[in-house]
């Protein structure tokens, strides 16, 4: 089956359980770091190390192109809003759309400042909303794994199904004959549907294929070393870059800073060598060297501040660079978080 495609003549998931405490998962499944093809650091991020730039979901909807030393932007579309893959030097990423539109594919071309060059919908099953922000009880994952001149698209939908409870119900159930003893968590019921397609990048055709389950080579970002992976002599938690080249050795840090409790030392996987550090409010993130900088997720938080006018203070997800020689932050990005945080319906 063949979709509509137009070109232009210009040139995981968070998982939201029922009850009192809903908790949303939502994590992208990337593509590995193949030549010429860039690295998804995160959902909404990927990056070309060889150009030295990211290209991020930006807050509000579109893409920005990131210079990577500076933290500057050298361009911005409203053509797309997630980036997924390189291909052949060109971004393909997913556009925001209205519930029930389908899944928006566009190529962008990072060397004409970001013009979309082509485009496709990919239908998708009835009830399965395909925007990009999760919903309430729904949320979408999409996967572009590099293939040849195009990419395979897929996307899996997770819908939590509402479950009626009588108003004395109580919250565990008893468990079955042979389970270990104890209650069994009561959970609603959910629902996955998943898909795939195949994208041309350069004619922007897009055609059925099945789903590729050797496709999915793990989460995103990070990796925790363990046994004969570690680095031998190094202390510490010891995790993996995403791009597998280096390893970052974590260590409880004493300072009373909350925004320091941790201390990152970075060493190249092959050598051992020790390259910098820095401290961290977390234990690890998903990070990636780039020459003498480390870029890294910074995760949603909130802490205190000791300012009685203003006791706490919120920081958003957003993309950071840290100079491994001196241990400073040299610029900060935001990132667009689209995971479910309300309201809630009454």
């Amino acid at each position: 089956m063949n979709f509509p495609v137009r070109k232009y003549t210009s040139g995981y998931v968070r998982l939201i359980m029922a009850g009192a405490c809903l908790a949303l998962v939502s994590s992208l499944l990337a593509a590995p770091a193949l030549a010429n093809n860039g690295l998804a650091l995160r959902d909404g991020v990927v990056i070309d190390a060889e150009k030295s730039v990211a290209y991020v979901m930006r807050p509000g909807g579109g893409i920005e192109a990131v210079d990577l030393k500076l933290g500057s932007v050298l361009w911005t579309s409203e053509a797309a809003s997630r980036p997924l893959a390189l291909v052949k030097g060109q971004l393909v990423a997913q556009a925001d759309v209205a519930p029930g539109a389908g899944l928006k594919v566009v190529t962008l071309d990072p060397a004409a400042r970001g013009a979309a060059t082509t485009e496709a919908t990919l239908p998708l099953p009835k009830g399965v909303r395909g925007g990009i922000d999760d919903g309430w009880r729904s949320s979408l994952k999409v996967q572009a794994v590099p293939a040849g001149d195009g990419v395979l698209i897929q996307w899996k939908a997770v819908e939590v199904l509402p479950r009626a409870v009588a108003p004395d119900e109580e919250a565990t159930v008893a468990p079955t004959v042979g389970a270990t003893a104890g209650p069994t968590e009561r959970r609603s019921p959910v629902r996955t549907t998943e898909g795939a397609a195949r994208f041309d990048v350069a004619t922007g055709a897009m055609t059925n294929a099945p789903v590729d389950k050797n496709a999915v080579v793990g989460v995103a970002g990070l990796r925790e070393l363990r046994g004969g992976d570690r680095l031998a002599g190094v202390e510490g938690r010891q995790f993996l870059s995403s791009d597998g080249q280096h390893v970052l050795a974590s260590r409880p840090n004493p300072a009373n800073d909350p925004m320091a409790r941790h201390d990152w030392q970075v060493y190249g996987r092959a050598s051992g060598q020790a390259l910098g550090g820095f401290a961290s409010s977390v234990s690890a993130a998903p990070f990636l060297v780039v020459k003498d900088q480390v870029i890294v997720e910074a995760r949603p938080q909130v802490r205190a501040t000791g300012d009685a006018a203003r006791p706490y203070e919120r920081t958003e997800l957003s993309l950071r660079s840290m100079d491994l020689l001196n241990g400073v932050e040299v610029w900060k990005v935001a990132v667009r978080n689209i995971a479910f945080e309300g309201p809630f319906p009454p």
